[in-house]
């Protein structure tokens, strides 16, 4: 859902740009087709999380890697410490990258019946 909605943004984006261009070449005069926007053009929530910052807390950095290195809990517990680093997530209409699942753009999508939030895509999000 993310990467369409990449894709998405990006096409109206460049249909918003030719319009405008078209506008302030002829101002006065009506282009015979300019582009249209897309049809039943959502918005989606777009959730990001900023990458950690570990240099700032480098006794708890030293502590995750020493995790790491002894392979504690055969990497759980790195892994469950490690999430304490974690900044939190925020959901935007704007694309960004999502530090916790490696994506360069995530859209919390499912079951209706599972997700409240699902619910909430529509024209405008708060």
């Amino acid at each position: 859902m993310g990467k369409w909605g990449l894709i998405r943004a990006k096409v109206e984006e460049e249909r918003k740009q030719q319009r405008q261009e078209i506008n302030t070449a002829n101002p006065d005069e009506e282009s015979e087709n300019p582009p249209k926007p897309l049809p039943n053009s959502i918005q989606l929530p777009f959730r990001s999380q900023p990458q950690p910052e570990f240099k700032s807390r480098e006794m708890e950095s030293n502590y995750l890697e020493n995790l790491k290195e002894n392979n504690v809990g055969n990497g759980y517990c790195a892994a469950w410490y490690a999430r304490r680093f974690f900044n939190p997530v925020a959901v935007s209409i704007k694309p960004k990258r999502h530090f916790g699942m490696g994506l360069d753009c995530y859209v919390q999508w499912s079951s209706p019946i599972r997700r409240y939030g699902d619910l909430q895509v529509g024209d405008k999000l708060l």
